[in-house]
């Protein structure tokens, strides 16, 4: 899957940092990673195993920060409203990566593992033990920020140093912030924020952050933002402008049954 190819991301990154004189050779360097299945997280954690001089693993998130409950409490409680935010990508309850991560955390026990996944499909919740928490904390930090935590991140950011954050990035910087926070003995410690997505993906929320005026449709808007930051349009986004919209149907899911006999047997006509 995704995560196992990412891991190269973070051997590769522990090469760069090195070479640009960041840190010296096996210095540990914490990592932040904006995430909602816990994907790419757990790359940096597997390339921590390998070898690669990881510190610790900050795990960003948004309002719907089942993850940060998790690494704070010790129990993962999917009862929760699903809450819909300006960082889409982790709008996620259920976290289909933690389940790997545990099974390193309880010494690669697969039964332990199967009794904490029996237990969030019948009862919706599991818990670790004590020493089991002590030991994820150890490796995990968790922490979150809202929607307009979210804005004002993209604000301060771009206010202090021009560089233009999207949503998700700017929940890695708010979770890294609040880590330094709670361990300011960490503060000198170098560390690499995972920036995931890029700003130009969400032309909404960057404009209400640097209180750009919106255009009448999202190339519009673009296009002031452009102007402003100085960020230039990726070539490959503004080549789609133009292009013919091929699928515009929106399908409940009740009718998508229906909708996918009604392809086949259209397929089959044609």
């Amino acid at each position: 899957g995704r995560s196992w190819r990412q891991i190269v991301a973070y051997v590769s990154a522990d090469e760069e940092l090195v070479g640009s004189g960041a840190i010296h050779e096996d210095e540990a360097f914490n990592v932040v990673v904006p995430t909602g299945n816990f994907g790419n997280i757990l790359a940096a954690y597997i390339a921590k195993r390998m070898g690669v001089p990881i510190g610790t693993l900050i795990c960003a998130s948004n309002e719907n920060h089942v993850l940060t409950d998790f690494f704070r409490t010790g129990t993962y409680d999917k009862h929760r409203e699903l809450a819909l935010t300006l960082s889409p990508s982790m709008d996620i309850i259920e976290s289909s990566n933690l389940e790997r991560f545990l099974y390193y955390l309880v010494g690669e026990n697969f039964e332990r593992v199967s009794s904490f996944m029996n237990d969030l499909k019948e009862k919706g919740k599991f818990s670790l033990t004590e020493e089991e928490l002590t030991r994820a904390q150890k490796e995990v930090f968790g922490a979150y920020i809202d929607d307009a935590h979210t804005i004002a991140m993209i604000e301060q950011i771009y206010n202090s140093y021009g560089y233009v954050l999207d949503p998700h990035t700017a929940i890695a910087v708010g979770a890294y912030m609040a880590y330094v926070l709670a361990h300011p003995e960490q503060g000198a410690r170098h560390t690499l924020i995972a920036s995931t997505a890029h700003p130009y993906k969400f032309p909404n929320a960057v404009s209400s952050a640097l209180e750009i005026a919106e255009g009448g449709d999202s190339y519009e808007s673009l296009r002031h933002i452009e102007a402003v930051t100085g960020v230039a349009l990726p070539k490959g986004l503004a080549a789609l402008e133009g292009k013919e919209i091929r699928f515009s149907e929106i399908i409940d899911k009740e009718e998508m049954g229906t909708s996918i006999r009604e392809f086949i047997s259209s397929i089959h006509k044609g």
